[in-house]
């Protein structure tokens, strides 16, 4: 997959703040530390291509995206998620 994104106020950098790539299949909550994810950090431009289909489980539709903080722990509604093809 490749997921085009824009990130507002900041650019994503580790260490930082970052955003977390995460499938429907985990809640919103568990995309960060301390959470039990499993999600993907990322601190590079768009597009994130760090997900293929071979990574989507079972009963994912849609790929999620949440801002990070440098400790990885999300912050609630700073994301959207799109679905999958």
């Amino acid at each position: 997959y490749a997921v085009n994104f824009e990130t507002f106020g900041f650019r994503p950098e580790v260490p930082g703040q970052h955003v977390h790539f995460f499938f429907d299949t985990v809640p919103p909550e568990q995309a960060g530390a301390p959470g039990s994810g499993p999600w993907a950090l990322y601190g590079g431009p768009s597009p994130f291509t760090g997900y293929g289909p071979g990574d989507r489980p079972q009963g994912a539709t849609h790929l999620c995206v949440l801002v990070a903080n440098a400790d990885h722990s999300v912050q609630a509604n700073t994301g959207n998620c799109a679905p999958l093809p």
